[in-house]
């Protein structure tokens, strides 16, 4: 990667992690907390989907499982730490 190219996604980073706090303030004033870190996940699973499936189409199947087993004790977490909060 060129010093360019990482500068430019230091970048994206840096201005998508600052809007997000202005975001997430606007989102749950109107949605439940649940509601809303539902639709977050939707939105970045419709963003990061295209490049799953072009990594799972590279690696072998059992990290698809161990990725599988990854994703799924993360989307956990993010509920139930939601639920302790509301």
């Amino acid at each position: 990667m060129h010093r360019f190219q990482a500068n430019a996604l230091l970048l994206a980073a840096a201005i998508i992690w600052g809007t997000t706090f202005v975001v997430q303030q606007v989102g749950t004033g109107g949605l439940e907390a649940i509601t809303f870190t539902g639709i977050r996940m939707l939105v970045g699973a419709c963003f990061i989907m295209p490049v799953a499936i072009r990594q799972y189409r590279k690696v072998n199947t059992q990290s698809h499982q161990a990725s599988s087993v990854a994703s799924s004790s993360i989307s956990a977490g993010a509920v139930l730490a939601d639920r302790s909060f509301t």
